[in-house]
């Protein structure tokens, strides 16, 4: 909630009325719930974040684009399926995967409100990582054959660390697929 009735502009953290914020946005697609305890002035108690936090996704998954009528948000994901390890306290509450042709704006992730919710990307540029990940097709080029059941990104860096015979770091999660396929051969 923002204090002195501003709706535009630069908001600053002395125009939030934090008492009233139960959640916030920062960077391009991560939400954070104001919890007591973790913020300087949380308004969440952690007995109320989660069924916040499902309330929130719902609401983000239900947005629509008035032009269209389309889809903005394909998922949001709490930050313990998005994210895993010991830095997982320091992820957002909630990542948000835009459906295709939707993303943050830049103004926003620097504290800009605008009037409009949703508008049309002018800017050259027009690439982002912001998509939700089910939308992006991946592929794979290698020289040896790899395993193609139930891959995912994680298996991508310790396949790498695997070719070159290096062990995953701790906390690293994923399967070479590498070593799958040398072992389904042999």
């Amino acid at each position: 909630m923002l204090k002195d009735g501003k709706r535009t502009g630069h908001v600053g953290l002395e125009d939030v009325d934090w008492s009233r914020s139960r959640a916030y946005g920062l960077g391009f697609n991560g939400l954070y719930l104001n919890l007591a305890g973790r913020e300087s002035q949380g308004s969440v108690q952690a007995a109320d974040a989660a069924a916040l936090g499902e309330e929130n996704a719902r609401a983000l998954e239900a947005e629509r684009d008035p032009a269209t009528g389309g889809s903005v948000v394909r998922k949001a994901y709490p930050a313990a399926k998005a994210f895993h390890g010991e830095r997982l306290a320091e992820a957002p509450d909630l990542v948000v995967g835009y459906e295709k042709g939707y993303a943050c704006s830049d103004p926003s992730t620097l504290g800009e409100i605008t009037e409009a919710v949703l508008e049309d990307n002018t800017s050259r540029w027009s690439g982002n990582h912001l998509i939700d990940p089910t939308l992006v097709p991946g592929v794979l080029l290698v020289n040896e054959p790899v395993s193609g059941e139930g891959l995912d990104l994680t298996d991508v860096t310790v396949s790498i660390l695997d070719h070159y015979g290096l062990p995953p770091a701790p906390g690293m999660i994923g399967e070479s697929f590498l070593r799958a396929s040398r072992h389904a051969a042999n």
